[in-house]
């Protein structure tokens, strides 16, 4: 009941639900505080075995994809699975940094 509320009030004044989020961020930052990870600087650690076995990989890939029984699938993906489709679209959209979104797709800044 109250979500189409404020769908229409979204919509009715766009800039709102930017200045709603934004008011609500101190507040969500501080409360996931207990949760943050400490940054740390990652480093490439090239496993010799695999390595070695980079080949065989590739070779293992290529017959998978030469004896698939529908490659167009393989082709089309994820574009082939309509009904998870907009899905993908959602979660990408929702972990995209620095994107803003008019049409309800909240994401962090």
């Amino acid at each position: 009941m109250i979500r189409p509320l404020l769908a229409a009030v979204f919509e009715r004044f766009p800039g709102l639900r930017q200045a709603a989020w934004a008011a609500w961020e101190p507040f969500l930052r501080l409360a996931l505080l207990p949760f943050r990870r400490p940054a740390s600087r990652g480093r490439a650690i090239e496993d010799p075995d695999v390595v070695a076995r980079t080949a065989e990989y590739n070779q293992a890939a290529e017959r998978y994809f030469v004896e698939h029984p529908d490659p167009e699938f393989l082709l089309t993906k994820p574009f082939s699975d309509s009904a998870l489709f907009a899905r993908y679209l959602v979660d990408a959209a929702s972990w995209s940094p620095g994107r803003g979104s008019s049409r309800g797709i909240p994401c962090w800044r």
